[in-house]
C-alpha cells in the first residue's frame, strides 16, 4: 500500500513564466521524465475542436464522475477554505500506449437513429495524440501569461480508501500551504484506478464559473501524432473519413491508424 507523503516543495521544480512568480508559474514533480513520450486519449471531436480553435479543454474536478474526487474538491475549495474563491481543472495523460481498455472509454458505441427510427452513421472512432511534459511546459509558459493561475503536473499515486481518509485528517489548509496541498491531494486515487498510469496536469484559478477551462495551446506545439483508434475492417472507411478531416482541421504531422483489430493473415 502506497502511504501518502505530506505535501512539500521539494516535490515539485518551478517554471517561473513572467516577472510575477508567485501569481503565474509551472511547477512540476520531479521525478517526472520530461522527454518520455506521453499520451492523451479522447473522442475525435475534442480533437477536432483543439486543432480548430486552438482551445484545450481542461475539466473541472468536481465534476469527474469518481466521488472521491469530488470528495477531495469539496474538502479543498470549500466555503471554510483560503481556496474558496478558486476552482481546479485538469487533463488527464498517460504513459500507457498500446493498452485496447483505454480505446474502449473514449469509444462511442451507441446505436443512434434519427426521429424516423432510421440508423444514423457510426461516430467517428476515438483518438489518441503523443507529446511530452516537456512540450506541455513550454506551451503552458506561453499561455499561463495571460492568467491568474497556478499549474501543477504529477504522476498519480494509487492507495487504498483507508489512507485516503487518514491523509485527509492530517491535511493541512493554511492559506500559506494550501495550493500546495490541494494539488498535492489531487493526484492520488484508489487503487482499483492503477492501471491508468495517468499524469495530471491541474490548473487553479480564480475564476468562478463554468464547467471547464479552454486553454489556448498551439496544437501544433503539443501534438506530435496523433493515433486513429482501432476499427474492424468493415468499418475502415470511419477512419479514413477521421483523417481527413483531422488534415482539413489543420493537422499536418504524422497519423496512425491502430491496427488491433486487424484479421489474422489467412492459412
Amino acid at each position: 500500500m502506497l502511504i501518502i507523503p505530506p505535501a512539500s516543495m521539494s516535490r515539485w521544480e518551478s517554471v517561473h513564466v513572467d516577472d510575477k512568480p508567485h501569481r503565474r508559474h509551472i511547477n512540476y514533480d520531479q521525478t517526472l521524465p520530461l522527454d518520455k513520450p506521453i499520451y492523451r486519449y479522447m473522442q475525435a471531436t475534442h480533437l477536432l475542436q483543439f486543432l480548430r480553435t486552438g482551445e484545450f479543454y481542461f475539466s473541472s474536478v468536481d465534476s469527474w464522475p469518481d466521488p472521491f474526487e469530488q470528495w477531495w474538491h469539496r474538502i479543498l475549495f470549500n466555503s471554510d477554505s483560503p481556496l474558496s474563491d478558486a476552482r481546479a481543472f485538469a487533463t488527464c495523460w498517460t504513459w500507457r500506449s498500446r493498452d485496447e481498455p483505454f480505446w474502449r472509454l473514449y469509444e462511442s458505441r451507441c446505436d443512434h437513429r434519427d426521429a424516423e427510427n432510421r440508423s444514423l452513421p457510426k461516430a467517428a472512432p476515438p483518438v489518441r495524440i503523443k507529446s511530452t511534459l516537456r512540450q506541455i511546459i513550454d506551451a503552458l509558459s506561453i499561455s499561463i501569461r495571460n492568467f491568474e493561475t497556478k499549474v501543477f503536473m504529477a504522476p498519480v499515486g494509487y492507495t487504498t480508501t483507508a489512507e485516503l481518509l487518514r491523509y485527509r485528517s492530517s491535511l493541512t489548509t493554511e492559506p500559506a500551504e494550501i495550493a500546495r496541498e490541494a494539488a498535492h491531494a489531487l493526484t492520488y486515487k484508489r487503487l482499483s484506478f492503477r492501471f491508468e498510469k495517468e499524469v495530471r496536469v491541474i490548473w487553479v484559478d480564480q475564476v468562478l464559473g463554468g464547467g471547464s477551462r479552454l486553454v489556448p495551446l498551439a496544437p501544433t506545439s503539443v501534438i506530435e501524432e496523433i493515433m486513429i483508434g482501432p476499427v474492424l475492417e468493415a468499418d475502415r472507411a470511419r477512419a479514413t473519413q477521421l483523417k481527413r478531416e483531422l488534415q482539413d482541421a489543420g493537422f499536418q504531422g504524422r497519423i496512425r491508424r491502430s491496427l488491433m483489430y486487424r484479421p489474422p493473415p489467412l492459412s
